[in-house]
């Protein structure tokens, strides 16, 4: 995993414990490994496909627009 993120394992073994967070970035790429969603990862939804679909993630875009 260090060397996928290109840092140290010192750094990687303090995310699990909550010691250290990610960069958006870190967290973009490994959900990008993982085949989910950062909103997924961060425990904001249960579902690990939700907009993936850059066109479903436009339709919740317009429909939060809405009046």
């Amino acid at each position: 995993m260090a060397e996928i993120f290109n840092t140290s394992h010192t750094t990687i073994g303090k995310y699990e414990p909550d010691e250290m967070n990610p960069s958006i970035e870190a967290a973009k790429k490994l959900a990008a490994i993982l085949d989910t969603t950062v909103g997924y990862l961060l425990g904001e939804t249960k579902d690990s496909d939700l907009f993936r679909d850059p066109k479903m993630l436009q339709r919740f875009q317009d429909i939060v627009a809405l009046p």
